[in-house]
């Protein structure tokens, strides 16, 4: 993460760990599979991206943060790790397809099925909607 930083002058705010036990009920692992199988410690990284390479971004509209996003998922990935999806759609489809903690397609079907008229939708789902399908 430190050279990620580093390369791509990212000022990182805060690290936060937390704890994600075991599921024990196989029914619940669907919307949580990132610990159904054992105990894990997830990171979550906070980052400004209001300043960036010593420039103000006041306005981010055209900013695009996947070429270092893209490096930390691969990071964690080399480690054996998983990402749970970034608040930005700046992940590769490769990593959302095939190494994301969610069975994105499962959440789909159910969400197809108890949303049916997509009363819960947002531009998010619809971006990792049109990667998935």
């Amino acid at each position: 993460i430190k050279q990620v930083n580093v390369d791509y002058d990212l000022n990182l705010l805060n690290v936060t760990m937390r704890f994600i036990p075991k599921i024990e009920r196989v029914d619940d692992s669907l919307l949580t599979p990132y610990s159904a199988k054992h105990d894990q410690v997830a990171i979550v990284l906070y980052y400004n991206i209001s300043e960036i390479n010593g420039k103000n971004n006041g306005d981010l509209v055209d900013y695009n943060g996947s070429a270092w996003t893209q490096e930390l998922i691969r990071e964690a990935q080399l480690r054996g790790g998983t990402f749970y999806l970034p608040y930005h759609r700046w992940w590769s489809e490769d990593q959302i397809q095939t190494k994301s903690a969610i069975e994105i397609k499962e959440y789909f079907k159910l969400k197809d099925q108890y949303d049916s008229k997509n009363m819960f939708e947002s531009d998010f789902l619809k971006e990792l909607r049109k990667t998935n399908h």
